[in-house]
């Protein structure tokens, strides 16, 4: 599997097809070496979200970095335990375009 979920205890989940409940916004988030800026997003994405009272969840990508981006959202993960911030990783980086 190229894709896996990495949970915050740091265990790899498969990842489902579907997500569990209905919910009103996915936020994708995209990264490649980002560790200085994929916290910033998270933050606001859950203070927005909580403030206007709306389901959510934020889907980090994370193509394969070089950096810390990795562990940037496993912090804020442990930040935020009730927020759903799911962290799927590459095995390799897949570009742009796959």
């Amino acid at each position: 599997m190229a894709l896996t979920e990495i949970i915050p205890d740091g265990r790899s989940l498969p990842v489902p097809s579907y997500p569990p409940d209905p919910l009103m916004f996915s936020f994708f988030i995209p990264c490649y070496n980002e560790e200085r800026n994929v916290a910033s997003v998270i933050e606001k994405l859950v203070r927005v979200c909580t403030t206007q009272n709306v389901s959510f969840e934020i889907l980090v990508f994370d193509d394969c970095s070089r950096d810390r981006t990795v562990d940037v959202v496993r912090a804020c993960q442990g930040a935020h335990p009730g927020v759903p911030v799911r962290l799927f990783v590459n095995a390799t980086n897949q570009g742009v375009a796959r």
